[in-house]
């Protein structure tokens, strides 16, 4: 019988968080397991527990050497016999854990996915027992996911050779798809599956849209100077430009990615952690190895390549639980930017489409007039209902009101030619009359025809298939037939209008087109004023 709340008191936790009780029970009845949680959520513990509980070793799949290194330090401090084989050991080292292993001295052993496939590593554990195989960052098996890694695939050899050994399969983020990939793809036997929420209530989210994101990020840190955080960049030379502008200005700042030496990394990692360092620009590598629980704010230089993937950075912002910012800096110049590259980069036109669906979705997360929290939980198919404290620049306007800056903590801004200015009305009454038409018009249709029948356009093709004697045409007053086919475009964002695949792509209804004539029902469109 296992003593599981002594063991957990021994790892210097208090008490189980949500569901890590029922996981470690499942685990330790060998059954397989799939839990996806939020950053935060307490994932390691899962099978850390269990570890020190079963009879044998426990062999965990990670992704980066930095990490790894960072759990084994923080598991011998609590007493645990753990260790990691990776490409960065001399023979000496790799030839001590080996004799470890073989002694059965090793309770928690880390390895790489390239590594665990290999011919050499099931030879060094073939004499040991092995009690468990754990999968952290389980989402990069699939290649449906963000973060697709094709020396996870190499992975469902674990329950060929082990078949009585129990898998936990671990995840920050996975749409259905993703999860039933990892199933598959894992051979996982009638795994229990686990699914937390996504809902980071202390977190607050912002998207600015502006063309001098380096002057509002001065201010933004300007405003944190005794707090830490990170600045996600897509290029390393991007991590290297903004850190040095911003030391040259006065910023404790430091540049973090992979084309780093070892020595630099863990130089910075170290300066980070103890807090002489206060912000780091990184790319989006895998949390970089860096795991403090009380940053302050993550900001985006730019938008990601998908929601999954912004969920995940802007998600290492208040670990421990207290109030934290997650600002990203949106330019329209994005989406076309990151078309290109998915488009140079895709192996196949199937993870090409896919991939161009995810940007697409996370371009309609920046633009969204509705609550970014609900639309980022919508993504992960969870309901949010509920109002947090601290939600997003939406529901809290207030909070994307910039203060003027001072002029001293920033450089002198380079002249930009004034923006119109847009701004949010509702447009309830508009949808309505959109969603009528298009029931009128029986079939779907792009989104400049139904415009044009709503607008009264004078259109052959519309008096031909006598739709100018709908009862929905010419409904749409003072819009132009060019604006309400934007507006259309802008409901099938939000999710209540459907577009189907196809050239030319056709807009229909869906399960959440008749929300808009609910008692309350209130549509935002964002326009320029100006």
């Amino acid at each position: 019988m296992h003593d599981i709340s002594q063991a957990l008191h021994n790892l210097g936790y208090p008490a189980f968080r949500p569901f890590q009780e029922e996981i470690v029970r499942d685990v330790l009845d060998r059954r397989d397991v799939l839990g996806l949680f939020a950053t935060g959520a307490g994932k390691s513990l899962c099978y850390q527990l269990p570890a020190v509980l079963l009879d044998g070793m426990t062999v965990v799949v990670s992704p980066l050497i930095s990490l790894m290194k960072e759990q084994v330090g923080t598991l011998r401090q609590k007493g645990v016999a753990a260790a990691s084989l990776n490409s960065s050991q001399t023979y000496a080292e790799t030839k001590e854990l080996t004799r470890a292993i073989m002694a059965g001295d090793i309770r928690v052993l880390f390895v790489s996915p390239e590594k665990i496939s290999t011919r050499s590593f099931f030879a060094l554990i073939q004499k040991a027992k092995i009690s468990l195989f754990a999968i952290d960052e389980a989402h990069c098996i699939s290649t449906w996911g963000h973060q697709f890694r094709p020396e996870y695939r190499n992975l469902s050899v674990l329950k060929e050779k082990y078949p009585g050994v129990p898998i936990i399969a671990l995840t920050a983020t996975a749409v259905p798809e993703v999860r039933r990939d990892i199933i598959d793809q894992l051979h996982l036997v009638n795994p229990k599956v686990y699914l937390g929420s996504f809902n980071r209530q202390n977190l607050f989210y912002e998207v600015r849209v502006t063309t001098d994101i380096y002057r509002h990020i001065t201010y933004d840190i300007s405003s944190r100077r005794n707090v830490t955080g990170i600045i996600y960049c897509h290029t390393r030379k991007e991590t290297e430009t903004l850190a040095k502008k911003l030391r040259n200005d006065g910023f404790s700042a430091a540049a973090y990615h992979a084309g780093l030496s070892d020595a630099t990394r863990t130089r910075v990692q170290n300066a980070f952690n103890k807090g002489t360092t206060k912000v780091i620009c990184a790319t989006v590598a895998f949390g970089m190895g860096i795991d403090r629980p009380d940053l302050r704010f993550v900001i985006h230089y730019g938008m990601p390549k998908c929601i999954e993937s912004y969920y995940q950075e802007s998600g290492r912002a208040g670990r421990d639980g207290q109030p934290a910012d997650c600002i990203l800096y949106y330019r329209k110049s994005d989406r076309p930017r990151l078309s290109a590259l998915i488009t140079k980069d895709s192996s196949t036109s199937e993870l090409r489409k896919k991939a161009l669906q995810k940007l697409n979705q996370m371009a309609w997360y920046c633009e969204t007039t509705g609550c970014r929290r609900a639309a980022m939980l919508r993504y992960f198919e969870e309901d949010y209902q509920g109002r947090a404290e601290r939600c997003c620049d939406i529901c809290q306007p207030s909070k994307l009101l910039l203060p003027d800056i001072p002029e001293e903590m920033t450089p002198t801004p380079r002249k930009v030619r004034p923006r119109p200015v847009r701004q949010a009305v509702e447009v309830t009454p508009v949808a309505q009359l959109i969603v009528q038409g298009i029931i009128d018009l029986e079939h779907p249709c792009t989104a400049i025809y139904i415009a044009g029948v709503l607008t009264g356009a004078a259109n052959k093709k519309i008096s031909e298939c006598g739709h100018d004697q709908l009862k929905s045409y010419r409904t749409v007053r003072g819009w132009t037939g060019k604006n309400l086919a934007a507006l259309i475009r802008h409901l099938v964002k939000q999710g209540i209008l459907r577009e189907i695949e196809g050239t030319p792509k056709k807009v229909t209804l869906n399960g959440r087109s008749g929300e808009v004539f609910r008692p309350g029902a209130k549509i935002l469109y964002k326009i320029s004023t100006s």
